[in-house]
């Protein structure tokens, strides 16, 4: 009889502990799947940082060489002398974005034509026309700008492997 007390004694010690235990494993579960969605929150955050960044230099290297010449913008002025320094400023801003964001390619379009782009392939280019989107397959995300300056549109392709930041 003594044990029977004994574990009768116990009961609400064995209920407090499995308590404790479901609410642990819930606030662990839910722990989790929170830094998941922080971390796709962060990822998506630093593309579209790094999408303003581009925009925001193509605009002020368009800006500049139309004011240089007083007529709009070409991609021709890049082969022009007095512009190449400027270039190699806009390429050298690029390539490090390219690498300090561990991207996979990235491109630069003006009016639907290829502009400016780093390791970038035709067949990797998963959107039927330029707008603002970001899409993820796999470990892979795809990002989209559009940009107008003085009415021309300008489109900024990113992709990006995810899997580092998982």
């Amino acid at each position: 009889m003594s044990s029977f007390k004994l574990w009768r004694d116990r009961r609400p010690l064995k209920l407090l502990t499995f308590l404790f235990i479901v609410i642990i494993s819930f606030f662990t579960i839910f722990q989790v799947s929170y830094f998941k969605v922080y971390l796709d929150n962060t990822v998506e955050t630093k593309v579209y940082n790094s999408l303003n960044l581009i925009e925001t230099r193509l605009f002020d290297y368009v800006k500049f060489l139309e004011n240089y010449y007083k007529i709009p913008f070409l991609p021709e002025f890049a082969e022009l002398p007095e512009s190449k320094g400027w270039l190699l400023d806009l390429i050298d801003f690029l390539q490090d974005i390219f690498k300090r964001e561990r991207l996979e390619a990235l491109a630069i379009f003006y009016q639907k034509e290829l502009f400016l782009s780093w390791n970038f392939k035709e067949t990797a280019f998963p959107f039927k026309r330029c707008e603002d989107k970001i899409r993820r397959e796999g470990n892979q995300l795809f990002a989209l700008k559009i940009s107008k300056i003085e009415g021309r549109e300008y489109c900024i392709f990113l992709n990006l492997d995810v899997s580092y930041y998982q």
